[in-house]
């Protein structure tokens, strides 16, 4: 009996034992601390006769990017086929692929024809485009180099049919391997502004100001701020017991020179001074 109860004693402690075990940190394998994995994957570009085919950057390529691709044949040769890419069925000597596994990307190139082809341009409002050489008709295998000219206070939004109908540039090109019509979008040009904020040299230390937008407090001997055209900015001097707030001198008017929160229309660059004088006592500003 004696016997038993000892066995049983045993089985017990043991159990116990295992299960204090499982407090110990070191039996887990997963540590919370460690850096998330970044995934990448490599891209082939496979050699083919008569051209070269180069990726703008090279690998390997966190998952999620978009490399861009430019093909370029030998003369006489053109765009035959792209596979591995994002649009295969493209005869532009510019494509792309997404990495979001790796890729295996090959192009291949095919002699130029005796045909001709008519390129169309669409003007558009807010801007013209030209070609050179000048068309409209070019033979097979052609590239065109496109010049958009926007308009004062416009630049270039988008293109549309050409090699690279991403670019925002104001030159393009278009690879002539069949009639093509080439368009450009206009957008307005945003002016901005700065906006320079200072202490003043009556006095200095603890001091800040907020500005809204974009809601931020700023405690900067100097700080310059950007914002575009006709922007509404208010700013809002903070005093502390020992570095009251006074106002503001510069490019502000007069009339509010002396309130602690003022409004500045951005129609031009504006310098502006915190006045804070060397001394403690209460804020001379008006205002909330």
């Amino acid at each position: 009996m004696q016997n038993k109860a000892l066995g049983l004693l045993a089985v017990f402690g043991l159990l116990f034992f295992v299960a204090c075990g499982n407090d110990d940190p070191r039996s887990s394998d997963i540590d919370d601390d460690e850096d998330p994995i970044t995934v990448t994957y490599t891209l082939t570009l496979t050699p083919s006769a008569n051209g070269s085919v180069v990726a703008d950057t090279a690998g390997p390529y966190v998952s999620g990017t978009v490399v861009t691709l430019t093909a370029t044949p030998v003369a006489g040769y053109k765009i035959g086929a792209w596979t591995g890419t994002n649009d295969d069925t493209s005869t532009s000597p510019v494509n792309r692929v997404t990495m979001v596994t790796a890729k295996t990307v090959a192009v291949s190139f095919v002699p130029v024809s005796a045909a001709t082809f008519q390129l169309t341009l669409t003007q558009n409002v807010n801007g013209t485009i030209s070609a050179s050489p000048a068309g409209p008709t070019y033979s097979d295998g052609t590239t065109v180099i496109l010049t958009a000219t926007p308009a004062a206070g416009y630049r270039v939004a988008s293109w549309n049919g050409t090699d690279n109908d991403a670019s925002k540039s104001n030159t393009n090109t278009v690879t002539m391997t069949a009639a093509k019509t080439v368009s450009a979008t206009f957008e307005v040009t945003t002016v901005q502004y700065t906006l320079v904020v200072t202490q003043s040299e009556f006095g200095g230390g603890d001091w800040g100001f907020t500005a809204t937008p974009p809601g931020a407090t700023y405690t900067a001997t100097t700080t310059t701020l950007t914002y575009d055209a006709d922007t509404s900015v208010t700013l809002q001097g903070v005093s502390t017991p020992t570095w009251p707030f006074d106002g503001w001198n510069g490019d502000v008017p007069a009339d509010d020179k002396s309130k602690c929160k003022i409004i500045i229309l951005m129609d031009a660059n504006k310098n502006i001074k915190a006045v804070i004088p060397n001394e403690t006592r209460e804020p001379a500003c008006t205002g909330a």
